[in-house]
Parts: C-alpha cells; sequence; structure tokens
C-alpha cells in the first residue's frame, strides 16, 4: 500500500533498470575498450606486415620496381 502509493508519487525503477541507466555508460566504455584491446594490436600487426612486405619489394640498390 505505502509503496504502490511511494511509486505513484515519485515513480520507483526497477533494480534492472537502475542499474543499467547507472552503469550502462561504463559498461558500454568497458565493451569498447575490450574490442579495442583485441584489435588494436591486431591491425598494428598488420601494418607492420605491410610496411615490411613494401619495403622487401624495393632491391637493395634502392631503385624503385618499375609498375606494368
Amino acid at each position: 500500500m505505502v509503496t504502490a502509493e511511494a511509486q505513484r508519487v515519485l515513480p520507483i525503477l526497477p533494480m534492472d533498470e537502475c542499474v543499467e541507466r547507472r552503469f550502462g555508460f561504463l559498461l558500454n566504455a568497458f565493451s569498447r575498450a575490450t574490442i579495442y584491446a583485441y584489435l588494436g594490436p591486431l591491425l598494428l600487426g598488420a601494418s607492420v606486415v605491410t610496411v615490411t612486405f613494401r619495403r622487401r619489394q624495393t632491391p637493395p640498390e634502392g631503385e624503385a620496381i618499375p609498375s606494368y
């Protein structure tokens, strides 16, 4: 009875909705940071492999390979 009256006056959110509103941003940021932590080294490794492969294609004399 008292709870119903209080909820009518000021709406009391359910616990999971309250947690979602309060910590939703933190959970979103944490999941984004986790994704970047996995993808960052992967992309970094791919760029290092690309640069190394491009450097190997140029001969040691420094001449550029003609592209046909």
